[in-house]
């Protein structure tokens, strides 16, 4: 598939990737940092995770909605129809492709269980982030917290797509708190 049109290269500098804010910002916000070395994913193995697909109702709008309030990069857009966006997170790795192709069902996000099928995103203060993202146009779900002292609450875009902050006492591996 071309993807023709305006693109964001993963190895172009930040000031010429499509962000929220700067990259001291963003790891101040988020708190942590992944560990990424691209070179290295196909050395031992023959496939590697690339993306997640979603075909959603306003690709221009969301993207512009997960850059701005989480975080992600546009990596490569597509501008005609479907109008595809690739996002990348903080490590630059590509996690989801966006589009609205009108040849495909879109899904009633806001009717599924946010247990069937979420985005979950590193905070620092997953109680801050709730708010921040409330005032954004998301909504709240629901907020449990773990016998470690992780906090997990699940929210829903502005689209009813479920996103889940995860405040994790012990992050996975990869992910190192921010001095």
């Amino acid at each position: 598939m071309s993807l023709a049109g305006p693109t964001r290269e993963l190895n172009d500098p930040p000031s010429k990737r499509t962000r929220c804010g700067s990259d001291a910002e963003l790891n101040g916000r988020i708190g942590y940092k992944q560990v990424f070395t691209p070179g290295a994913l196909l050395h031992d193995r023959q496939m590697i995770f690339e993306h997640f697909a979603l075909n959603v109702p306003d690709v221009r709008a969301m993207s512009r909605w997960y850059v701005e309030h989480l975080g992600f990069t546009i990596t490569r857009q597509r501008a005609d129809a479907p109008y595809t966006h690739f996002l990348s997170d903080d490590a630059r790795r590509v996690v989801v492709e966006l589009y609205s192709n009108p040849t495909a069902a879109v899904l009633d996000f806001a009717t599924l269980a946010p247990l069937s099928f979420h985005f979950a995103v590193v905070a620092l203060d997953a109680v801050i982030e709730r708010r921040r993202l409330e005032s954004a146009g998301a909504s709240f779900v629901v907020e449990d917290r773990l016998a470690d002292g992780s906090v997990l609450i699940m929210m829903r875009d502005p689209w009813g797509v479920p996103v889940q902050l995860c405040q994790r006492t012990s992050p996975f591996p990869g992910y190192e708190k921010s001095s």
